[in-house]
C-alpha cells in the first residue's frame, strides 16, 4: 500500500477505536440492507475477525478535527 499512498497527507492504520469499528459496522449494514450484498453479509457475521482486513485512511489535516480521534495513541502507527 506504501507505494500507492502519499505518506506526506494521509496516515493510515488498523480500524482501532471502538467508535470507528462500531461506526464502519453500521456502514456494512447499510450496504447489506440496501443491496442484499452476500458479502458484507458475511463480513457482519464474521465482523470480530473481518475487521482486521480494514485499514483506515485519513488526511493528516483532519485528525485534529476529528470529534472521535482514530487512535487513543500519542503517535499513529502506520500499518505496512
Amino acid at each position: 500500500m506504501k507505494k500507492k499512498v502519499n505518506p506526506e497527507s494521509v496516515v493510515w492504520q488498523n480500524v482501532e477505536t471502538d467508535y470507528w469499528k462500531e461506526n464502519l459496522k453500521n456502514l456494512i449494514k447499510e450496504h447489506h440492507e440496501e443491496t442484499g450484498s452476500l458479502l458484507s453479509k458475511e463480513i457482519i457475521e464474521n465482523y470480530d475477525n473481518e475487521i482486521n482486513n480494514f485499514i483506515q485512511v485519513c488526511p493528516k489535516e483532519m485528525l485534529d478535527k476529528l470529534k472521535n480521534p482514530i487512535s487513543l495513541k500519542k503517535v499513529i502507527k502506520e500499518v505496512s
